[in-house]
């Protein structure tokens, strides 16, 4: 790599590759120089190098899990908190797998059959679908699939990340489940199996504990 300095006295960095062209005697007869304006690939270089590491610190920062594998399922990339989310014993640990193995046989075959097809076409696919930690534990999940091509467009990677909506789905359960001794107490109270007051207070009970539930259920959304 050189810097020339142009005839306007501003400088343009280059890369040279020089070369000696021998005579009928052996000796050097020739010098061939052959260079390039390699200023647009250093400004693209340290792009590259910005995002990268603009990446790896919302990676590490990230309270969502981020897993990258290759096309055939080899795990290349997490951070610490998809080890957590999965109760593996390390992001080493993680990377040792194939991201398969994180999930049950039946979801495992629809991540094959349906789900990574989409990714392939389409660039992306999101939607719940549990995951099975190293522990047996399957953990109710959002997850966000993405293609990763090369600087040429073709697919090399994808990406994942995820969200754990444990507790979402805890509340979305408590809530159903408040729901139906509501319409249950109204049955009641229309069958006249309940006296009028007391149907009447019951509800009012469990409309307050519902409300409630919204509350909590709108605090995880805005978390999320």
């Amino acid at each position: 790599e050189l810097e020339l300095i142009c005839k306007d006295g501003h400088k343009v960095l280059t890369e040279y590759n020089v070369s000696v062209i021998k005579g009928e005697e052996g000796g050097p007869e020739y010098i061939i120089s052959i260079g390039r304006d390699i200023r647009e690939r250093r400004r693209s270089e340290g792009a590259l190098r910005e995002s990268e590491e603009q990446f790896r610190r919302f990676a590490v920062a990230s309270s969502y899990g981020f897993g990258m594998g290759d096309l055939s399922g080899q795990l290349i990339y997490s951070n610490a908190a998809i080890v957590r989310i999965v109760e593996e014993e390390s992001e080493e640990s993680f990377n040792s797998k194939t991201f398969y193995q994180f999930y049950t046989p039946r979801d495992a075959e629809r991540l094959r059959q349906e789900i990574l097809p989409i990714v392939l076409e389409t660039g992306q696919w999101m939607g719940e679908i549990p995951l099975l930690s190293a522990r047996g534990n399957l953990v109710a999940t959002e997850q966000n699939i993405f293609l990763i091509r090369d600087e040429k467009g073709t697919p090399r990677m994808v990406g994942n990340i995820i969200t754990d909506i444990t507790d979402r789905k805890q509340a979305e359960a408590q809530r159903l489940s408040l729901e139906r001794q509501v319409q249950y107490a109204q049955k009641l109270e229309s069958l006249g199996v309940l006296a009028g007051g007391i149907a009447h207070d019951f509800n009012n009970i469990l409309m307050a504990i519902l409300g409630n539930a919204d509350l909590a259920m709108d605090g995880l959304s805005s978390h999320s």
